[in-house]
């Protein structure tokens, strides 16, 4: 071993072979024996990885705390708990945040990005994620290939898929999946699985419950549609006070 720097109570103690390792902090890098490049700055920060986990970056008390795959590297974990992992390969990950990302325990998870306190915290398998924002997809535990940026977007997302939500509370509440809403509050305040819609502009298709392939473009765009159906409005309040309608334009 050549290379590594050890400063904390049992910080890198099981070093064999692994180089230029950087632990700082109690039980930082604890298990570590052939790992090389990872740097873990906190209270049991990658403890338990013991073998072959390498060129992580863990910063914050417990982040990567239970990291223990040997496929598990290339990871950015920075905040208390975040990307704890488990025996699951973890790998080429970001999460920053308190407690971002940090449940995927047993299960492989590769390329994922959860930035934001609580962002992501429950995923435990679903792959391809990108979460931005407090409490980002914060409910969101098998869904795949999902994007979520801005504060709380996507909470109510569980295992749905390839949605993409952007702006203040976007898609809060709804469960569905294949939506794409760009705007503050847009498909926001509607408990339901409405899916396959398009809302682009502040507040559009804000009180969506199960409707399905909508578009509504323009600010408030077929604001109160709930259960309609293959509706289309385009421009500032178009269609703004139809609930259920069903294969309307109204531009």
């Amino acid at each position: 071993a050549a290379g590594n720097i050890a400063l904390g109570n049992l910080s890198l103690s099981a070093i064999t072979s692994g180089d230029d390792n950087v632990a700082l902090g109690k039980s930082a890098l604890l298990a570590a024996t052939t790992n090389s490049y990872n740097t873990a700055v906190g209270a049991e920060a990658l403890k338990t990885a013991d073998g072959g986990e390498n060129n992580n970056v863990a910063v914050g008390w417990g982040a990567g705390q239970l990291v223990n795959n040997s496929n598990a590297a290339e990871n950015v974990f920075v905040g208390t708990y975040t990307g704890r992992g488990g025996t699951g390969a973890l790998k080429h990950s970001v999460a920053i945040g308190a407690q971002a990302l940090d449940a995927t325990a047993g299960n492989d998870i590769t390329g994922t990005v959860a930035i934001g306190h609580n962002a992501l915290t429950e995923l435990t398998s679903g792959a391809g994620n990108v979460a931005i924002g407090y409490q980002c997809g914060d409910s969101l535990t098998t869904g795949v290939s999902n994007t979520f940026i801005g504060y709380q977007t996507g909470s109510a997302v569980t295992n749905n898929n390839n949605n993409t939500y952007v702006g203040y509370n976007s898609g809060l509440q709804n469960t569905g999946e294949k939506n794409v809403a760009v705007g503050n509050h847009t498909i926001k305040n509607g408990s339901g699985a409405g899916s396959h819609n398009t809302a682009l502009g502040s507040s559009a298709l804000y009180g969506l419950t199960s409707g399905e392939k909508n578009i509504a473009i323009g600010v408030e765009a077929l604001h109160d549609v709930t259960d309609g159906e293959n509706n289309i409005g385009i421009g500032h309040n178009a269609g703004d006070a139809m609930t259920s309608s069903v294969g309307c334009v109204l531009i």
